[in-house]
């Protein structure tokens, strides 16, 4: 067996922990004794015949169980007879709780048990690990400080694993998951989950089933155990076909809908009274924003939101910021778009249908310096939809200094309100020619 080589601390001249039998192994491994005595008087502890021991320092080293080691964690190997394997060590950690591990003899774990840092000297079992032949975890049992069950973890041949996660009773399930081999990919995913709510009731909290035909229904719900969010997701959890609905609290009216297409997520928000107060658009590059009136028909205004990359701590990351935002008239009509910069600078503004000197133009579009006064203004008498009109020859054209002191009409601060977005709500995938 291949021992971590690193600086061996010897202390006094003492011996591997040995007996004839198999007693002094199991001693040491299947109890805490750090409370009972010093790691270095291991041997008379157990009324051993001393022989030479080993005793490793380590520093960021990695112990037979792949947990990390920090500096200073104390460590004692146990052999049988004085051979290397099978064995056991006794491991003092830095915050003071010890573990015991046994390992075969190629040297592939195959227990372990880690003790609270109990200040009362008495060993408390917190983690007891089982380990399949490729040292692998095959079960985990972790218990409360009273020894109650805390967590328990099982692998079953399959390769499933099931999990329960208990309460601070020890008896109440706080959360029941059964997790399966993807069939695409390496990863365990849910087949099955339930958690429920700590408190005295113990109600049913959340539950996420994968379908026999691989599509994935999650179901939220409150105290009264009505149902408060739903998600449908299709085979693969592939986001194009997802639908969630939200509903408001202890009420059955829906307060979103969210559907998912190849290019956008579009999320549209109902007021309790059922009128529809916003509709949003997400896809992986832009977010669109239209706000409605209290009728749900008729938009008041709309925001469109690009994505920029900036530096925040010096790590480069992407965010939203504000491109366009139009405002409508009482007909629904629109009636002004402004542009802004990544800087959140205004770039132009543009108006629709506006009327200079006795003269309607379909467009004017207006541009201002940095200051925020206007320079130049453009009009146009026919214009399309499709901005190709931007880069036409006006009809007419005036030029501004600052000192008209002419500005932009600000939009009010509903209207300038930064965007906020459920992080949970899925966001189609960056589509990509040819694919």
């Amino acid at each position: 067996m291949t021992r971590i080589k690193f600086f061996y601390l010897a202390i006094g001249l003492s011996a591997v922990i040995v007996m004839a039998a198999l007693v002094a192994e199991a001693n040491v491994f299947g109890s805490d004794l750090r409370g009972q005595t010093d790691i270095a008087d291991l041997p008379k502890a157990l009324g051993l015949p001393p022989q030479s021991t080993q005793y490793h320092l380590y520093s960021g080293a990695i112990n037979g169980s792949g947990r990390a080691l920090v500096p200073l964690e104390r460590q004692v190997d146990v052999f049988n007879n004085g051979s290397l394997a099978p064995s056991a060590t006794y491991g003092i950690n830095k915050d003071h709780s010890t573990e015991n591990a046994r390992f075969h003899e190629n040297g592939v774990i195959t227990e372990s048990f880690v003790y609270y840092p109990d200040a009362d000297s008495i060993g408390h079992l917190h983690i007891k690990s089982k380990f399949f032949a490729d040292g692998k975890l095959q079960d985990e049992d972790v218990r409360h400080i009273d020894g109650s069950p805390e967590k328990r973890t099982t692998i079953l041949a399959s390769g499933e694993k099931h999990v329960v996660e208990y309460a601070a009773d020890g008896v109440s399930i706080l959360d029941d998951a059964l997790y399966v081999p993807d069939a695409c990919c390496s990863d365990l995913i849910v087949k099955v989950e339930k958690r429920f709510r700590d408190n005295q009731e113990h109600q049913l909290q959340h539950s996420d089933v994968l379908n026999a035909d691989g599509t994935r229904s999650v179901f939220e719900f409150d105290e009264h155990l009505n149902q408060v969010r739903t998600e449908f997701w299709p085979q693969d959890h592939k986001i194009p076909g997802t639908v969630i609905t939200e509903f408001y609290p202890d009420t059955l009216h829906t307060r979103f809908v969210s559907r998912c297409d190849r290019d956008w997520n579009t999320i549209e928000y109902l007021r309790t009274d059922g009128t529809l107060e916003k509709r949003v658009k997400i896809s992986s590059t832009s977010v669109r924003v239209v706000i409605f009136d209290s009728t749900g028909q008729k938009p008041l205004f709309e925001q469109s939101w690009g994505m920029v990359m900036t530096s925040v701590d010096s790590v480069m990351v992407w965010r939203r910021y504000l491109s366009d935002l139009s405002e409508f008239d009482d007909h629904g009509n629109k009636v002004r778009t402004l542009s802004y910069r990544s800087d959140d600078a205004l770039l132009y503004e543009i108006k629709f249908d506006a009327t200079v000197g006795g003269i309607k133009y379909d467009r004017a579009i207006f541009f201002y310096d940095a200051a925020g006064f206007l320079k130049t203004s453009k009009y146009f008498l026919l214009a399309t939809d499709d901005m190709s009109w931007f880069n036409q020859k006006p009809d007419r054209e005036d030029a501004f200094t600052p000192a008209a002191n002419i500005r932009q009409a600000t939009p009010s601060s509903m209207e300038l309100a930064p965007l906020d977005l459920d992080p949970s709500l899925p966001i189609p995938p960056v589509q990509r020619s040819g694919h």
